[in-house]
Order: structure tokens, then C-alpha cells, then sequence
């Protein structure tokens, strides 16, 4: 997932001044890139945009991003969570990124694209009921 991920990762501020010191800034079809922030990805989903979601598990408050697996359940658009905000502000060039989603990708990634959505659609969002109905799981003990 990362390595599709970093593949569409934003321009950083030198290689976009660079990119517009050699072509017309207006000309050529818009970059497809990973898109990042919870209000952004939010618009993204609920306008179906969005084809993929990626959200951190270590967002505090959890209340930030607590609402977006039963958004994306309920408008068919697969997600996945991993471990840390730092993995995912890697990918964006940033420190920390909470959410990240991805809108489009090109022919040649097709098939890896398909593969992720498959393999997220069976952890996720096949399991959603279930997890809603786990409770808890922590043990108490007697000291």
C-alpha cells in the first residue's frame, strides 16, 4: 500500500518551482496526487471522489477521525487503518498526517489498485458489523 501510495505523493515546493520554470504553468492535465487533511478527505468522500482511504489509528482525540469507517461503509468506498501518523505524513512529505485519500490512479496501477481494494474490502469492510459488536477485550485482574 505504500509503495502505491508513494508513487502519488505531492510535489515538494523545489520540484514544483522547477516544473513551472520548464513548462506553461497552465497547460497539461492536473497531477494525480495523494490527498491529505480530515475536512478535505471528508468533502472527498461524501462527494464520492475518493477511492481509497487510509486513516491513522493514533489520532488523538479519536473523536477527529471516529466517524469516517461508518462514512465510508455507508457510501461503498474502501478504507483502511494503519498504525501511525508518521508512516502516513511520510508519504505526503510531512511530519504527521491524520487521513489520506486517494481520488484516481494511472492504467499501470490498475491491477495493484484492484488487488489493495480487494484485500482492504476483507479486513475492513466485511468485518465492520463484527466489529461494532465486539465489546471490549481487555481483563480484568485481581491484585
Amino acid at each position: 500500500m505504500v509503495e502505491l501510495f508513494k508513487k502519488y505523493r505531492p510535489e515538494t515546493s523545489e520540484e514544483r518551482l522547477e516544473r513551472l520554470k520548464q513548462e506553461d504553468p497552465k497547460a497539461g492535465a492536473k497531477p494525480i496526487i495523494v490527498k491529505k487533511g480530515i475536512r478535505h478527505v471528508t468533502r472527498l468522500i461524501e462527494t464520492k471522489k475518493a477511492k481509497f482511504v487510509v486513516i491513522a489509528a493514533d489520532v488523538s482525540p479519536i473523536e477527529v477521525v471516529l466517524f469516517i469507517p461508518t462514512l465510508c461503509k455507508k457510501l461503498n468506498i474502501p478504507y483502511a487503518t494503519v498504525e501511525s501518523k508518521e508512516m502516513l505524513g511520510s508519504i505526503v512529505n510531512l511530519k504527521k498526517a491524520a487521513i489520506l485519500a486517494l481520488c484516481d490512479v494511472k492504467a499501470e496501477d490498475k491491477i495493484k489498485f484492484n488487488e489493495l481494494i480487494k484485500i482492504s474490502n476483507e479486513l475492513f469492510i466485511e468485518q465492520y458489523d463484527s466489529h461494532l459488536t465486539r465489546w471490549g477485550g481487555a481483563a480484568l485482574k485481581n491484585e
